[in-house]
């Protein structure tokens, strides 16, 4: 079959490429990660088309691009790789008739408006929120509400241009910065209740239309701190939890709310509120980034991307999920490490993590490396252990072993 992968930030680890190895494989993806792209992966391609815009977020090339290879070839599928590439690829598989996800069910998935509102017509318990047409909806809610809230994009990728507004002070810098670029522009943001809570996530694969896989796990640390340069940890919960079968409940509840597609994985994230109920932060129709999938495969011995990522294609197997032991005999913990100050070189990044408990361990800056005004991150860990306290310990252990061992050279 012919594939046409869309993947704008595709790199040497990328595994695609090895699942699809019996199909001839076209990749888009942008000029910046073809520079960064090894011979041996590239090659692994029958084709490699290299976008480079004026603004490197711009992926409306994608469309010119996916025009010209069809002229070419004949596709059988499309698929978009990451959570920005999704609805890409979606347009472009609804223009050229093809089967996958729709763009109605990508939308909701990836528009945090769309997904927001409907939800709430399906009387499922979410953050109260507005979506903004302009500067006075924000000021209308804050009015209703109080503060704090959270400013946000309906479609941002890693947390990016998130901001809790705590008082009018955080409202004016704000608006000073701009909801948007210029007068010109729609805005793309919604306001929301901010929710200080504990926050879970869940994970899992939905094949036919049936959740097959599901689980749980608590974020040690808080997510949003991750733009002040702090790491995002996570261990997973056990089924004798309380938690456990209340929380896959409830993430059912969305899933079956919203339009989904047939075949996905899917990475939710959920707040538990003081009152025991919970609310959605948001759900995405891909796999958990960062070190998620690496931890599940470690423990359950299946990688729900993968699953996804064959079923996408009519590959749909249900073997490696029918076999899971759904009582694990260890519990895993994941670590995703930002550099700590902007502005600044990295230097002593450690090369190996001495503790035994660490199943993996990968770096993604070398010593000298220079970070802007932008968060970016340095390293990924996952650990094992036997029970919960014990992860949650080494969490903090090792974070005060790693910050031990790198320094930051801060440009003046």
């Amino acid at each position: 079959m012919n594939l046409l992968i869309i993947d704008f930030e595709s790199s040497n680890s990328n595994p695609v490429s090895e699942w699809y190895k019996d199909h001839n494989c076209y990749l888009i993806t942008s000029i910046e990660s073809l520079r960064l792209m090894s011979n041996e992966v590239i090659s692994s391609f029958k084709k490699v088309v290299g976008i480079e815009s004026l603004h490197p977020d711009n992926d409306d090339l994608i469309f010119y691009h996916a025009e010209k290879l069809r002229k070419e070839t004949v596709f059988d599928y499309v698929i978009g790789v990451r959570e920005f590439d999704l609805l890409p690829a979606a347009y472009i598989r609804d223009k050229w008739g093809l089967s996958g996800a729709s763009v109605e069910a990508i939308e909701a998935y990836r528009d945090k408006g769309v997904m927001k509102k409907i939800l709430e017509r399906n009387n499922v318990s979410i953050p109260k929120f507005s979506l903004i047409k302009n500067a006075l909806d924000v000021i209308k809610f804050i009015e209703e509400n109080d503060y704090p809230v959270i400013l946000k994009p309906r479609t941002s990728k890693r947390a990016r241009g998130i901001s809790i507004l705590k008082n009018d002070n955080d409202l004016h810098n704000s608006l000073y910065i701009g909801l948007k670029k210029n007068s010109e522009e729609l805005i793309n943001m919604m306001v929301e209740e901010f929710v200080d809570s504990p926050m879970y996530h869940v994970d899992g694969v939905v094949l036919n239309n049936q959740i097959r896989f599901i689980w749980p796990s608590l974020y040690v640390s808080n997510c949003m701190d991750f733009q002040d340069g702090n790491y995002i940890s996570s261990c997973l919960l056990l089924p004798e939890d309380k938690l456990f079968d209340r929380i896959i409940k409830y993430v059912r509840k969305c899933i079956g709310a919203l339009p989904s597609p047939v075949n996905f994985a899917f990475h939710a994230e959920v707040f538990l509120c003081s009152d025991g109920s919970f609310k959605l932060c948001e759900i995405a129709a891909r796999a958990g980034g960062g070190p998620v999938m690496t931890a599940i495969e470690n423990i359950f011995g299946i990688n729900p991307q993968e699953i996804a990522f064959n079923a996408y294609i009519g590959n749909v197997s249900n073997e490696q999920l029918d076999s899971i032991n759904i009582r694990p005999s260890s519990i895993y913990g994941w670590i995703i490490i930002p550099n700590k100050l902007t502005n600044s070189y990295i230097y002593n990044i450690p090369e190996s993590c001495p503790y035994p408990q660490v199943t993996s361990y990968k770096t993604f800056a070398k010593d000298g490396d220079y970070f802007s005004d932008e968060r970016q991150v340095i390293a990924e860990i996952t650990i094992t252990s036997s029970t919960s306290n014990e992860v949650k310990n080494l969490i903090a252990e090792i974070m005060e072993w790693f910050y031990s061992q790198i320094n930051f050279k801060a440009v003046n």
